[in-house]
């Protein structure tokens, strides 16, 4: 068995560029396709690196939980914000 993107992420990431393109990226939370678990810190851990790489290219990003839909974090030009 091997994990699917959408289906088997714990968490998604909607990052709104400043070219005006938006895309979303799924979590990896898993240590390779055919592990057995999942691990919910790893695959933020795995999205929060992803954009702090882009820094100012992502003018927004947001990131959710896909099981409820719930916003967990939200980023402005690479930078965290707080509630």
């Amino acid at each position: 068995m091997s994990w699917m993107l959408g289906q088997d992420s714990f968490s998604k990431c909607v990052v709104y560029f400043a070219d005006g393109n938006t895309r979303t990226f799924y979590s990896l939370d898993w240590t390779h396709k055919l592990s057995k678990t999942r691990n919910r810190e790893l695959g933020l851990l795995r999205l929060r690196r992803l954009i702090a790489s882009w820094g100012k290219q992502a003018k927004v990003a947001l990131l959710y939980d896909t099981a409820t839909g719930q916003q967990i974090e939200s980023y402005h030009e690479g930078i965290r914000q707080t509630a």
